[in-house]
């Protein structure tokens, strides 16, 4: 099936090589994992072919944002794995391609693969550069949530398989909702839960525009009741468990089952007649065991006795003679007010001014600073408002310095203003944080490689060796590390050297997670061991073919010399 054709006169070969065969050579090495479309040469034209399957192959030029990012990541651990299986100098040749239309790509069985046509060749040079042909891609917006027991996950961290070696690490927002926001309709997806390691397809479907991803996981409360080492049927019993109280009833065989959602270390509490247990909730095991005996007859009663005699009450004593009220007091005569005074002569009164303290960081209202102002002589306190404000009046002195200071800034002195408001204004502006990278490494069973070495190699760039901590992460500064540029990463850990990981990186990411497939790493003692072994197995066969034909031109020269 013919995938892409160019005019002969539009492009040009970057190589001498006879492309036809060195076709033949990279699909003798590669295989079915052959990257490269078949060459030949039609009327007038080059033709890219691809045979080995009926794939649908759809233009990289075509996909959304981040499907192009997958196609590229995918591209990069290709360039370094046939760079592994022919010289050097062909690789970069085979990467040429006139532009981006002539890269295909298929996701069906959800492998992503890529497919080069007009591999080895570049567009002429033109003096006066045609227009391209502007590609209108049609993406949609949509966003993703994770949800557990109906309820969606605030802050959940979780991931984007980019290739099977490297995934994108994202977190939904305060919502609970990711939005994607470039992405097509048709496209598919994996998302990784890291916690449980469970993998989702998600497809983009038209006129959809949210996607729910169930983490709900379910274990069961059993309950086992005997009564004299005998089955308690129909007994009623209370189960509480995240907030909820469920009465079931033992069946005819004395057993009883709840099915829950799993919540992690959650109490159980299990009550029948007067026994209560308890216990935290397991993913698989939550057995309740109860065994009760029959209460013993009650001993005969002894008989009653009867009561003493009852006591008659005392007599009732009489109340003691009244007492008459004392003989009323006549009020005293009134007293005349004093004359009135006259009021003084009015003073004037001091000049107030206002002083207000506004204090911010980095342009935010900041509440409960504890501010201060210090003026002839006085100084008064007080704490700023939700609004970073507060405020105070003082009388007005002609050239006085008034000294104002808030707490974690800078203090302020100058002479206040009689006739407006006197604003202090405390601003803390953050120096601008250097950007991150957030790298994690993770084996082909998802565990971090806690603190796994990682060297990161880039052209033109030094170097950079780093350690993981206990969670397989660490952070980089980005500025290390050219834009757009591809990252070599090589892993060692536990005394063993990693097959090499690429990545790039990109503008608006600054998080990558990188994960092994095998455990079969190369330079391991097994791998040493049958190098060793080849090496003795070699000089072995070496000395029975050599010696015999040593001994021989031995013995003549022995002849020839003394006869």
């Amino acid at each position: 099936m013919d995938i892409k054709t160019a005019a002969v006169r539009d492009i040009f070969k970057v190589g001498k090589e006879d492309y036809s065969g060195l076709y033949a050579e990279l699909d003798k090495l590669l295989g079915n994992d052959n990257p490269f479309a078949q060459f030949k040469i039609g009327s007038g034209q080059y033709v890219w072919s691809y045979t080995k399957s009926d794939c649908k192959w759809l233009p990289m030029e075509d996909a959304s944002g981040l499907k192009e990012e997958q196609i590229r990541t995918v591209i990069s651990e290709l360039r370094n794995k046939v760079g592994t299986l022919i010289p050097a100098k062909y690789v970069d040749s085979l990467f040429t391609v006139p532009d981006d239309s002539f890269i295909f790509y298929n996701d069906d069985d959800g492998d992503l693969r890529v497919l080069f046509t007009g591999w080895g060749f570049r567009k002429p040079t033109y003096v006066s550069t045609p227009p391209e042909p502007i590609s209108i891609k049609k993406h949609t917006l949509v966003d993703i949530s994770f949800i557990y027991d109906g309820v969606r996950l605030k802050g959940y961290e979780f991931a984007i398989r980019l290739t099977r070696q490297v995934k994108k690490l994202r977190t939904t927002g305060d919502d609970g909702v990711f939005c994607f926001d470039t992405v097509k309709v048709g496209e598919r997806y994996q998302l990784i839960d890291l916690k449980s390691n469970r993998t989702f397809v998600f497809e983009v479907e038209a006129g959809k525009t949210h996607y729910d991803f169930d983490l709900t996981t379910y274990t069961t409360i059993s309950v086992h009741a005997d009564s004299d080492s005998a089955p308690l049927a129909n007994e009623p019993m209370k189960i509480e468990y995240h907030g909820h109280v469920e009465c079931p009833m033992t069946d005819m065989n004395g057993n009883a089952s709840l099915k829950v959602v799993y919540y992690e270390g959650e109490n159980i509490l299990v009550a029948m007649r007067q026994d209560r247990q308890n216990k935290v909730v397991e993913a698989d095991n939550n057995v309740f065991t109860f065994a009760f005996e029959k209460p013993a007859e009650p001993e005969p009663s002894v008989e009653p006795t009867l009561p003493e005699e009852p006591t008659l009450p005392e007599e009732p004593t009489l109340p003691e003679e009244p007492m008459l009220p004392e003989e009323p007091t006549l009020p005293e005569e009134p007293t005349l007010p004093e004359e009135p005074t006259l009021p003084e002569e009015p003073v004037d009164e001091p000049k107030k001014v206002n002083i207000q303290v506004s204090v911010c960081d980095n342009g935010e209202p900041v509440y409960g600073i504890l501010s201060s102002v210090e003026y002839m002589g006085d100084r008064l306190e007080g704490r700023t408002d939700v609004n970073g404000i507060w405020e105070c009046s003082v009388e007005f002195g002609e050239d006085e310095v008034c000294r104002v200071e808030a707490s974690g800034y800078d203090p302020q002195e100058r002479q206040l203003k009689g006739e407006e408001d006197n604003i202090f204004i405390f601003n803390k502006e953050d120096e601008p944080e250097e950007e991150l990278i957030t790298l994690m490494a993770v084996d082909e069973h998802s565990a971090p490689m806690g603190g796994a070495r990682v060297t990161l190699r880039q052209q033109g760039k030094q170097d950079v060796t780093v350690v993981l901590d206990e969670q397989g992460k660490t952070e980089i500064e980005k500025s290390l590390f050219s834009v757009g540029e591809t990252v070599e990463a090589d892993l060692h850990w536990n005394t063993f050297d990693f097959s090499r990981i690429s990545f790039t990186v990109d503008e608006d990411e600054n998080e990558y997670l990188l994960q092994q497939q095998n455990t079969h790493k190369s330079g391991n003692a097994w791998s040493i061991i049958k190098q060793i072994m080849v090496v003795i197995a070699a000089v072995l066969v070496l000395l029975f073919v050599i010696w015999p034909l040593f001994d021989s031109l031995s013995y003549s020269a022995y002849n020839a010399i003394y006869g």
